[in-house]
């Protein structure tokens, strides 16, 4: 062989393996992942009870990081649920997002936060995570109980079309929440689907399993360049807890009720009223920040108690003024509340407790010792070496003016003295004539003088 038949060989030989090497299958798997993209990445934790001080947490944090025009937005579910309202809520603000949204689930995202993992575009959950088990419980007054077939039908609609606009499976969705659903191989008819992170990913609820968050955005094509985590504020934290259970509600709005009319039920300002206008500033105050009420229905409440007490000290009997009031008063307390069946239960346990309350203060406090600090007990008789102070009896007949309005009582002026005085049983304004009629120790009974 000569040399010049041995270079066109290894000539030969090197063309078809180049072109051998190009056409031949290639394994897919080992090839390098595709070079990840540089983001700023915001981390929204949604930690806990899912309810309204969370929703209210939400909405600021997106608000703020797309804002801050970051490049992805991970929700970091860890919940066992909460509130249908407030899921559906943060639901529509992962939804209406223009920013990319990643939900991980390292733990658990049971319930209300299942419906907030669905709503992100891209899913990753680690191998120990689940989520699912989305059986609506609904809030009536003083606890949660099964939502009725009307309410589970809803909220099976909502993980349905949020499934199907995230491309994922409705069906499967669905089946998280309607127990009545059967899935030959996944779930059994009367379960609730709650799918590991293995098996989300095998029924492409999820994209990928992950370890930690940096994990999942770097397996979903992201490469953190910078970072912020948004988490809950104490005073968000403290709102949902205020905002999110009726039997707080009622504590709150009776403490406050029973209070504010025992204070005007008495002369001067003290504890009650005290007591009673904190326990309402901390009722509408969580409800602020959960963004259940506005300022409007503190006004509301404002201008209620107002005309209330220009109804009590400026304005004989009861009238207009004391029944727009009450109305207000109970108008601002409403308005307070996600809905009206929450609302009306409890306002109602509310009043009925606050009327036995108000009865039994007035029947059987003074019989606890700590009550005798401020109410005197003791009888202060002549066996026990106490006197009393001049007779009254001299002023039976007298001649006097009112210096105050009487409601019964009030104040008289008669021959230059201020005397404690009450009606007999007439409203009489500031000003009017007035004639004692008995005199019963130190109690002077009056009514206005015939001026014919």
């Amino acid at each position: 062989m000569t040399v010049r038949t041995f270079a066109v060989l290894v000539i030969t030989a090197v063309l078809v393996s180049m072109v051998g090497l190009t056409f031949w299958p290639q394994d897919v798997s080992a090839a390098p992942p595709t070079e990840a993209t540089p983001v700023r990445v915001a981390v929204i934790r949604v930690h806990g009870d899912i309810d309204p001080g969370m929703a209210a947490f939400v909405k600021r944090a997106f608000k703020a990081a797309e804002e801050s025009g970051v490049g992805v937005i991970v929700i970091d579910v860890q919940t066992f649920g909460g509130l249908l309202e407030s899921a559906i809520e943060i639901r529509d603000v992962v939804v209406d997002s223009d920013v990319p949204t990643v939900a991980f689930v390292k733990d658990r995202a049971h319930s209300a936060g299942a419906l907030i993992t669905l709503a992100a575009e891209r899913v990753a959950v680690s191998r120990g995570g689940t989520f699912g088990s989305a059986e609506p419980r609904v809030l009536t007054g003083f606890g949660m109980q099964s939502a009725d077939p009307k309410t589970v039908s809803a909220l099976r609609a909502e993980f349905e079309s949020t499934a199907r606009l995230r491309g994922r499976d409705p069906v499967l969705a669905a089946a998280m929440v309607d127990a009545t659903i059967e899935i030959p191989g996944v779930v059994a008819r009367g379960d609730l689907l709650n799918v590991g992170g293995e098996e989300a990913v095998k029924l492409g609820l999820a994209d990928v399993t992950a370890a930690t968050v940096d994990d999942a955005l770097m397996q979903l094509g992201y490469l953190p360049v910078s970072k912020v985590v948004y988490e809950q504020s104490i005073a968000e934290k403290i709102a949902g807890f205020i905002s999110g259970s009726p039997v707080i509600a009622v504590i709150l709005l009776v403490v406050g009720l029973v209070g504010i009319v025992v204070e005007i039920a008495t002369p001067g300002f003290g504890v009650p009223g005290t007591i009673g206008i904190l326990a309402l500033a901390i009722f509408f105050g969580g409800r602020l920040i959960a963004g259940l009420a506005g300022w409007e229905s503190v006004a509301l409440l404002i201008a209620g108690f107002a005309l209330l007490i220009i109804e009590v000290f400026a304005l004989p009997g009861f009238g207009l003024a004391g029944i727009a009031g009450i109305v207000m008063i109970f108008v601002a307390i409403g308005s307070a509340f996600a809905s009206l069946a929450e609302a009306l239960s409890v306002i109602a346990a509310s009043l009925v407790i606050s009327v036995v309350g108000l009865i039994l203060l007035a029947r059987y406090l003074s019989r606890f010792d700590a009550w005798g600090r401020f109410v005197l007990r003791t009888s202060a008789t002549s066996d026990a070496g106490y006197t009393s102070g001049p007779s009254r009896e001299a002023l039976l007949g007298a001649i006097g003016v009112a210096e105050t309005v009487l409601r019964p009582a009030g104040v008289v002026r008669i021959d230059g003295q201020r005397v404690d005085a009450v009606s007999d049983g007439e409203y009489l304004p500031k000003g009017t004539i007035v004639e004692v009629i008995d005199v019963s120790g130190n109690r002077i009974k009056v009514r206005k003088k015939d001026q014919s």
